[in-house]
């Protein structure tokens, strides 16, 4: 599966001195796991995230989902570009800070028309269990940390458990970062 990884733009932050890490991590999961990565930045980059999804798909590549994380002051931000990206026919995941605080918040209305999946605490192992399930064509069951819709109602599974040895996570994907 082809995703793409994105923090939106800190517009309310003047200035913002470090890498999305957490992103890279995934991304290295994921890797690992198999699936190609992008990681888009947009405190950083000069384009939009639609623009890097037309790239992939001009290269032949498109994008199957976009990861999303998001800190409070920047949710907005996170659910705007999951709505692109919604219209775009992609799978889109939220996690991040404030999911993890406020998890149910992105699959109620209007939001759950263009949030499919959010994660509640460490997404690592259970985000490369779900785009496996989903590359399979099987639908996800309770894995470890995610939330979702099934019709009207929220399913919801346990937080995810901390990783205990984070040493034993891949190295960050550096590479991917502008």
């Amino acid at each position: 599966m082809r995703i793409i990884l994105a923090s939106p733009e800190a517009k309310v932050w003047s200035e913002r001195k470090h890498i999305p890490l957490g992103l890279g991590y995934l991304a290295a999961v994921l890797r690992e796991g198999g699936h190609e990565c992008m990681i888009y930045d947009a405190a950083i980059e000069d384009v939009g995230v639609d623009y890097n999804m037309d790239l992939a798909e001009q290269r032949g590549k498109p994008i199957d989902l976009i990861g999303i994380t998001a800190t409070t002051p920047l949710i907005g931000d996170a659910w705007e570009m999951a709505q692109m990206a919604k219209k775009r026919g992609l799978i889109t995941v939220l996690g991040g800070p404030h999911l993890t605080i406020m998890p149910f918040e992105s699959l109620q209305a209007p939001h759950h028309e263009y949030v499919d999946y959010v994660f509640k605490g460490e997404a690592e192992y259970s985000l490369l269990e779900l785009v496996n399930t989903l590359e399979a064509g099987r639908k996800p069951g309770l894995l470890p940390g995610i939330h979702f819709r099934n019709g009207d109602e929220i399913v919801a599974s346990p937080e995810s458990p901390m990783i205990p040895d984070l040493d034993a996570l891949p190295f960050p994907a550096h590479d991917l970062f502008k």
